[in-house]
């Protein structure tokens, strides 16, 4: 097993913030120069925006010498009650070299009832190694490409969390090509909205109003060991707030996901569930603290998992403080409590309680919505507690779940997922 040789896009001569164009110009380049006329190429998309923007850069320089597979790992979303690999095959349906690999038992095995957080993420990288060089041999192809971006290196390179498409090793790879290396989220969006606006790609379609989702899927948001009958709740809950925060933002803003012009702010960046195991501890050592930042009595339990938060630049593993309050508090509040409350304590966020039921599953799930432009850093979207209540009922109607909260705390000191 070796590293393959890397070839990253990590200073491009122009920003797609000030000349998409330009960039899009540049990155062509960059692959043509890295590219032989006879190289094939393999690219494995999630069907997120970096990796679509990826294969349409490499489609339009090389054709069809790019054979594109989406992997079905299991851990993909129902979107709108839809597998989300069947939508991915319907936007690739313009790629001669286009095919679904059903890769669930492999991921399973390398992922399923792992509970620590870095080991299922490396469990995955394995996984997804083993793939590509299957599919690098099947296709007898002799580089690759993939949709890294320079978040996803510096998260894994700072230690805070493994991605999958960082500091992989292979058997059939020779090259690896990255033109999207140097760039951040918002920078991404430009050149989708670009490349769409001038080749009208079937595949861009609304990318540039895509929600990230991570790498891994639903195994990050399955908090802990994943079960069978934990992923199924997961994937039926994120359904549920996925959709219903979009409806909540088409009535406020007239689309499903607003980007200001001015900041390059995204709303929301990211809205998604998470499943707990419902285990508690019992606390009583914030209550004080608690006071202190609401002026108010307010009841708090620690839940008994470890989430990802970030100190001092470097990742941190410790429990989330669930709180609730007999009367309803401001946003002003909650939002001071999400934020101040990690960086004095041993806890990794807040959680605000929302709604709860006695279900017979016993889950807990966490209701995540944040804004921001470039992934490094989020603030808490500001979703009425009253749509929030209806979201948590749905998501106790659908899924038999024993409570659900809503994530107060910006990244950081939280990162934007849990694991």
């Amino acid at each position: 097993m070796s590293i393959a040789v890397l070839f990253r896009y990590i200073k491009p001569e122009v920003s797609p913030k000030k000349d998409p164009e330009g960039f899009v110009k540049g990155a062509m380049k960059f692959v043509k120069e890295h590219v032989k006329p006879r190289d094939r190429v393999a690219i494995m998309v999630s069907g997120g925006v970096d990796s679509t923007v990826t294969a349409a850069l490499f489609h339009l320089e090389i054709g069809d010498r790019l054979y594109v597979t989406h992997l079905d790992t299991g851990f993909m979303r129902l979107m709108g009650g839809r597998e989300e690999s069947e939508i991915i095959d319907e936007r690739f349906s313009e790629f001669k070299n286009f095919k679904i690999i059903n890769a669930r038992a492999l991921f399973y095995k390398r992922v399923m009832g792992i509970s620590d957080a870095e080991q299922k993420r490396l469990g995955f990288r394995r996984a997804y190694e083993i793939s590509t060089d299957r599919q690098m041999a099947k296709s007898e192809c002799n580089v690759m490409t993939q949709g890294t971006i320079m978040p996803d290196i510096i998260e894994t390179e700072g230690g805070i969390k493994s991605q999958h498409n960082v500091q992989l090793k292979f058997t059939k790879v020779g090259r690896v090509i990255e033109p999207l290396a140097g760039l951040y989220k918002d920078e991404v969006r430009r050149v989708a909205e670009f490349l769409w606006s001038k080749y009208n790609m079937k595949v861009l379609k609304d990318a540039p109003r895509r929600q990230p989702f991570p790498g891994p899927g639903l195994s990050v948001r399955a908090v802990g060991a994943i079960t069978p009958e934990k992923l199924y709740i997961e994937k039926r809950a994120n359904d549920v707030v996925e959709r219903m925060i979009e409806e909540h933002t088409r009535s406020r803003f007239g689309v499903n996901l607003y980007i200001d012009d001015r900041t390059g702010e995204q709303i929301p960046f990211q809205s998604f569930a998470a499943t707990f195991d419902g285990a508690f501890i019992k606390t009583e050592e914030v209550m004080p603290l608690l006071r202190e930042k609401t002026g108010r009595s307010i009841r708090c339990k620690i839940l008994n998992a470890n989430v990802t938060g970030v100190r001092e630049g470097k990742r941190v593993y410790s429990h989330p403080l669930c709180i609730e309050s007999d009367s309803e508090l401001d946003y002003d509040t909650l939002k001071r409590v999400g934020r101040e409350i990690p960086p004095d304590t041993r806890f990794s966020r807040v959680l605000y309680r929302v709604g709860s039921k006695n279900g017979s599953l016993g889950y807990i799930v966490a209701i995540r919505s944040v804004n921001s432009s470039n992934a490094m850093t989020a603030s808490i979207n500001e979703i009425p507690m009253e749509t929030l209540e209806k979201i948590a009922d749905k998501i106790v109607e659908r899924c038999n779940v024993r409570e659900v909260y809503w994530d107060l705390s910006p990244k950081p000191p939280a990162t934007i997922e849990y694991e």
